[in-house]
């Protein structure tokens, strides 16, 4: 988690300006056409604006998340990929300032200047699939939940 730590901290005062993800089981037709893109078992790309690329992994073994950096060719070479950035989801925080970051228990909080928050969180099992990295809003009391870094 040290290393999820040293790369959060650096995202404050960026910008997201692309999501992508992987897709590895084939139950997408049995999921909601609105869920597909934000519940996976597959990793979260980000691409920010200073051209920071950041792959977020479920970690079965830990219950959580893993958070690596990678090259930008990362994802130019990378045909797996699925670009998610205009979606309804995330439409609404593309191009918008990061204000705040938490580390969670199972993963992170990202806020933004248009007071958005999501979690990007490990979960072992939802409706879907199994080990899956999920992307949700958070509700607004969740926001009070552990100590922004």
């Amino acid at each position: 988690m040290k290393n999820n730590e040293t790369y959060i901290n650096r995202l404050i005062g960026l910008k997201i300006v692309k999501g992508y993800r992987f897709f590895y089981e084939s139950f997408l037709d049995e999921m909601p056409e609105d869920l597909r893109d934000q519940e996976t078992d597959g990793s979260l790309c980000l691409l920010f604006s200073d051209n920071t690329v950041l792959e977020i992994k479920p970690i079965s073994e830990n219950f959580s998340i893993d958070i690596e950096k990678r090259d930008i060719n990362y994802i130019k070479n990378n045909q797996d990929l699925k670009n998610v950035s205009n979606n309804s989801f995330w439409s609404q925080l593309v191009n918008i300032k990061i204000s705040s970051v938490k580390l969670l228990e199972n993963g992170i909080q990202i806020g933004f200047e248009n007071l958005k928050k999501i979690e990007i969180k490990y979960l072992s099992e939802t409706e879907y699939t199994f080990d899956s990295l999920i992307i949700r809003f958070s509700k607004p009391d969740d926001s009070d939940m552990s100590t922004q870094r």
